[in-house]
């Protein structure tokens, strides 16, 4: 995910979560399995953000514009009503990956817009201003990463199964 133009950082409020990497630490050598499993969930989950148009605060994704929806299809492109809202050119939702290591895990994407060094991710996740190029890309927030309370007891769980092998 190097380049992306984006990183969150995600604080686990969960004591559950906390304590079993704690325990995960001090008991398991090999981590990596640990959090390739806790990376191909959290992208499972940012994949069902996209079916579901919801952030990962269970807040629906704001609308599409009425401009965006009545503009013209372009260059065999498709208009603005057959898609679901972020799949319009289907490059953002399969660029979601994660790297994992002993260490930690990392969720992300890779995704730039055409010809420019803007992230794609970054300016759906985040927003966009009226005067930001390629623009103007005054756009609302609709995120798609981050750890909603399934996904923290989805991590536990994960967590303790690799505990428990």
């Amino acid at each position: 995910m190097a380049g992306a133009g984006i990183q969150l950082r995600i604080d686990v409020n969960s004591d559950r979560v906390r304590a079993a990497l704690r325990q995960l630490a001090n008991q398991v050598a090999n981590r990596k399995a640990a959090f390739d499993s806790i990376g191909q969930s959290l992208v499972t989950s940012a994949h069902h953000r996209f079916e579901h148009e919801r952030g990962p605060d269970g807040a629906p994704w704001a609308a599409l514009t009425r401009r965006y929806v009545q503009r013209p299809k372009k260059r065999g492109g498709r208009g603005g009503l057959d898609h679901p809202i972020l799949v319009r050119r289907a490059q953002l939702l399969p660029s979601i990956t994660f790297k994992a290591s002993n260490d930690g895990v990392a969720v992300g994407t890779n995704a730039k817009f055409p010809g420019g060094g803007y992230s794609r991710a970054a300016i759906h996740q985040l927003g966009g201003k009226p005067g930001m190029a390629p623009g103007p890309a005054a756009i609302p927030a609709r995120p798609f990463l981050g750890i909603d309370e399934g996904d923290e007891r989805e991590i536990g769980r994960l967590l303790m199964k690799h505990l428990e092998a």
